[in-house]
Protein backbone atom coordinates (compact mmCIF):
# COMPACT_ATOMS: atom_id res chain seq x y z
CA UNK A 1 0.00 0.00 0.00
CA UNK A 2 3.03 2.11 0.87
CA UNK A 3 4.48 1.67 -2.70
CA UNK A 4 1.24 2.73 -4.32
CA UNK A 5 0.76 5.66 -2.26
CA UNK A 6 4.26 6.80 -3.53
CA UNK A 7 2.41 6.26 -7.02
CA UNK A 8 3.13 9.30 -9.63
CA UNK A 9 -0.84 9.07 -9.58
CA UNK A 10 -0.94 10.51 -5.91
CA UNK A 11 1.03 13.19 -7.17
CA UNK A 12 -0.41 14.63 -10.73
CA UNK A 13 -2.76 16.87 -11.06
CA UNK A 14 -5.80 14.32 -11.59
CA UNK A 15 -6.82 12.96 -7.87
CA UNK A 16 -8.36 10.14 -7.53
CA UNK A 17 -10.73 8.37 -5.11
CA UNK A 18 -10.33 4.76 -4.37
CA UNK A 19 -13.35 3.37 -2.91
CA UNK A 20 -13.46 -0.38 -1.02
CA UNK A 21 -16.60 -2.26 -0.53
CA UNK A 22 -16.15 -4.47 2.07
CA UNK A 23 -18.68 -6.76 4.32
CA UNK A 24 -19.75 -5.80 7.74
CA UNK A 25 -19.35 -10.04 9.22
CA UNK A 26 -15.68 -9.32 10.67
CA UNK A 27 -13.56 -11.41 8.56
CA UNK A 28 -11.25 -9.76 5.58
CA UNK A 29 -13.36 -11.65 2.74
CA UNK A 30 -17.44 -13.00 3.36
CA UNK A 31 -17.29 -15.58 0.59
CA UNK A 32 -20.84 -16.28 0.65
CA UNK A 33 -21.58 -12.96 -0.18
CA UNK A 34 -18.76 -12.22 -2.46
CA UNK A 35 -20.55 -15.51 -4.45
CA UNK A 36 -23.74 -13.52 -4.52
CA UNK A 37 -22.59 -10.41 -5.02
CA UNK A 38 -20.34 -11.10 -7.90
CA UNK A 39 -22.00 -13.47 -10.19
CA UNK A 40 -24.48 -12.42 -13.06
CA UNK A 41 -28.21 -13.73 -12.74
CA UNK A 42 -28.68 -17.82 -13.52
CA UNK A 43 -29.96 -19.36 -16.32
CA UNK A 44 -33.81 -20.56 -16.24
CA UNK A 45 -32.19 -24.44 -16.00
CA UNK A 46 -30.32 -22.91 -12.53
CA UNK A 47 -31.91 -25.00 -9.04
CA UNK A 48 -33.47 -23.55 -5.96
CA UNK A 49 -29.98 -23.61 -3.94
CA UNK A 50 -28.23 -22.39 -6.70
CA UNK A 51 -30.62 -19.43 -6.62
CA UNK A 52 -29.99 -18.68 -3.34
CA UNK A 53 -26.46 -19.08 -3.50
CA UNK A 54 -25.54 -16.71 -6.60
CA UNK A 55 -26.78 -14.32 -9.08
CA UNK A 56 -27.12 -11.38 -7.69
CA UNK A 57 -24.96 -9.25 -9.74
CA UNK A 58 -27.48 -6.90 -10.82
CA UNK A 59 -28.40 -6.00 -7.28
CA UNK A 60 -24.90 -5.38 -6.63
CA UNK A 61 -24.47 -2.92 -9.49
CA UNK A 62 -27.76 -1.19 -8.61
CA UNK A 63 -25.96 -0.55 -4.98
CA UNK A 64 -23.36 0.86 -6.64
CA UNK A 65 -24.08 3.09 -9.00
CA UNK A 66 -27.52 4.82 -6.80
CA UNK A 67 -26.84 4.44 -3.25
CA UNK A 68 -23.30 4.42 -2.97
CA UNK A 69 -22.48 7.42 -5.76
CA UNK A 70 -25.25 9.20 -3.99
CA UNK A 71 -22.97 8.95 -0.82
CA UNK A 72 -19.72 9.78 -2.70
CA UNK A 73 -21.35 12.44 -4.30
CA UNK A 74 -22.78 13.82 -1.20
CA UNK A 75 -18.85 14.27 -0.30
CA UNK A 76 -16.65 14.83 -3.03
CA UNK A 77 -16.67 16.16 -6.82
CA UNK A 78 -16.94 12.70 -8.96
CA UNK A 79 -16.53 12.45 -12.56
CA UNK A 80 -18.58 10.07 -13.56
CA UNK A 81 -17.01 9.69 -17.24
CA UNK A 82 -13.82 8.51 -15.27
CA UNK A 83 -14.94 5.81 -13.13
CA UNK A 84 -12.66 2.55 -13.33
CA UNK A 85 -13.45 -1.13 -11.31
CA UNK A 86 -10.54 -3.56 -10.12
CA UNK A 87 -11.82 -6.90 -9.43
CA UNK A 88 -9.74 -10.07 -9.21
CA UNK A 89 -11.33 -13.53 -9.74
CA UNK A 90 -15.68 -13.88 -8.83
CA UNK A 91 -14.52 -9.69 -8.63
CA UNK A 92 -13.39 -9.61 -12.21
CA UNK A 93 -16.51 -11.59 -13.40
CA UNK A 94 -18.39 -8.93 -11.96
CA UNK A 95 -16.22 -6.43 -13.65
CA UNK A 96 -16.79 -8.05 -16.86
CA UNK A 97 -20.77 -8.53 -15.94
CA UNK A 98 -21.02 -4.92 -15.73
CA UNK A 99 -19.20 -4.06 -18.46
CA UNK A 100 -21.60 -5.71 -20.73
CA UNK A 101 -24.39 -5.44 -19.34
CA UNK A 102 -24.53 -2.22 -17.14
CA UNK A 103 -21.99 0.15 -18.14
CA UNK A 104 -20.99 1.55 -14.50
CA UNK A 105 -17.63 2.37 -14.90
CA UNK A 106 -15.33 3.80 -17.85
CA UNK A 107 -12.52 1.19 -17.51
CA UNK A 108 -12.48 -1.92 -16.27
CA UNK A 109 -8.97 -3.83 -14.66
CA UNK A 110 -9.96 -7.59 -14.93
CA UNK A 111 -7.75 -9.95 -12.94
CA UNK A 112 -8.02 -13.99 -13.47
CA UNK A 113 -12.06 -13.32 -14.31
CA UNK A 114 -13.80 -16.41 -13.32
CA UNK A 115 -15.36 -16.83 -16.95
CA UNK A 116 -15.43 -20.31 -16.42
CA UNK A 117 -18.48 -20.03 -13.63
CA UNK A 118 -21.68 -21.49 -14.38
CA UNK A 119 -20.73 -23.02 -17.78
CA UNK A 120 -19.32 -19.51 -18.88
CA UNK A 121 -23.15 -18.28 -18.63
CA UNK A 122 -21.23 -14.82 -18.62
CA UNK A 123 -20.73 -15.64 -22.63
CA UNK A 124 -25.06 -15.44 -22.63
CA UNK A 125 -24.50 -11.53 -22.14
CA UNK A 126 -22.07 -10.93 -24.92
CA UNK A 127 -23.75 -7.94 -26.59
CA UNK A 128 -24.27 -7.76 -30.86
CA UNK A 129 -20.88 -6.43 -32.78
CA UNK A 130 -19.77 -2.77 -32.38
CA UNK A 131 -21.76 -2.00 -28.83
CA UNK A 132 -19.08 -1.62 -26.22
CA UNK A 133 -17.22 1.82 -28.05
CA UNK A 134 -16.17 3.68 -25.39
CA UNK A 135 -14.72 1.55 -22.74
CA UNK A 136 -11.56 0.33 -22.10
CA UNK A 137 -10.90 -3.11 -20.25
CA UNK A 138 -7.58 -4.89 -19.44
CA UNK A 139 -7.53 -8.61 -18.35
CA UNK A 140 -4.64 -9.97 -16.47
CA UNK A 141 -3.46 -13.55 -15.63
CA UNK A 142 -0.92 -15.24 -14.01
CA UNK A 143 1.20 -17.39 -16.31
CA UNK A 144 1.19 -20.29 -13.70
CA UNK A 145 -2.57 -20.09 -14.09
CA UNK A 146 -1.95 -22.18 -17.19
CA UNK A 147 -3.20 -25.78 -17.25
CA UNK A 148 -0.36 -28.09 -16.70
CA UNK A 149 -1.73 -31.57 -16.09
CA UNK A 150 -3.63 -30.00 -13.19
CA UNK A 151 -7.44 -31.15 -13.90
CA UNK A 152 -9.11 -28.16 -12.21
CA UNK A 153 -6.84 -26.06 -14.18
CA UNK A 154 -7.66 -27.56 -17.45
CA UNK A 155 -11.47 -27.43 -16.98
CA UNK A 156 -11.41 -23.54 -15.87
CA UNK A 157 -8.85 -22.87 -18.72
CA UNK A 158 -8.31 -19.52 -16.93
CA UNK A 159 -6.15 -17.71 -19.65
CA UNK A 160 -7.78 -19.27 -22.85
CA UNK A 161 -10.77 -18.16 -21.70
CA UNK A 162 -9.33 -14.56 -20.48
CA UNK A 163 -7.52 -14.79 -24.08
CA UNK A 164 -10.61 -15.53 -26.24
CA UNK A 165 -12.58 -12.49 -24.13
CA UNK A 166 -10.22 -10.51 -24.81
CA UNK A 167 -10.61 -10.99 -28.68
CA UNK A 168 -14.61 -10.95 -28.68
CA UNK A 169 -14.23 -7.97 -26.69
CA UNK A 170 -11.91 -6.05 -28.89
CA UNK A 171 -14.38 -7.45 -31.60
CA UNK A 172 -17.60 -5.12 -30.28
CA UNK A 173 -15.32 -1.83 -29.60
CA UNK A 174 -13.89 -2.38 -26.56
CA UNK A 175 -10.10 -0.56 -26.01
CA UNK A 176 -8.60 -3.89 -24.50
CA UNK A 177 -5.24 -5.43 -23.97
CA UNK A 178 -4.51 -8.66 -22.29
CA UNK A 179 -1.80 -9.10 -19.80
CA UNK A 180 -0.23 -11.83 -18.66
CA UNK A 181 2.54 -12.04 -15.70
CA UNK A 182 5.28 -14.56 -15.76
CA UNK A 183 5.62 -15.53 -12.38
CA UNK A 184 2.16 -15.14 -10.82
CA UNK A 185 -1.11 -17.65 -9.97
CA UNK A 186 -4.61 -17.14 -9.11
CA UNK A 187 -3.62 -16.38 -6.05
CA UNK A 188 -1.00 -13.62 -6.50
CA UNK A 189 -1.51 -12.00 -9.80
CA UNK A 190 -3.86 -9.31 -8.29
CA UNK A 191 -0.99 -8.05 -6.32
CA UNK A 192 1.30 -8.16 -9.55
CA UNK A 193 -1.30 -5.78 -11.35
CA UNK A 194 -2.71 -3.61 -8.63
CA UNK A 195 0.25 -1.12 -8.78
CA UNK A 196 0.42 -1.60 -12.95
CA UNK A 197 -3.32 -0.49 -12.59
CA UNK A 198 -2.84 2.61 -10.89
CA UNK A 199 -0.31 3.78 -13.74
CA UNK A 200 -2.55 3.03 -16.13
CA UNK A 201 -5.45 5.27 -14.60
CA UNK A 202 -3.03 7.69 -14.32
CA UNK A 203 -2.26 8.25 -17.89
CA UNK A 204 -5.49 7.67 -18.86
CA UNK A 205 -6.10 10.81 -16.51
CA UNK A 206 -3.57 12.83 -17.95
CA UNK A 207 -4.23 12.56 -21.31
Amino acid sequence: MQSLMNNPVTRSNAPCLIVGIGYTTGSVRDLAQRAADYTPPLGDNATADERRQFGQADRFADFIDSELTAFLESRYTLNRNETAVFGHSFGALFGLYSLLSHRCFRRHWLVSPSIWWHNRRILDFMPSENRLDGIDACLNIGALERSSGCKRREERDMAGQAEQMAAELDRRGTAVFFREYPNADHGNVPFYSLTDCVEYLREAWQR
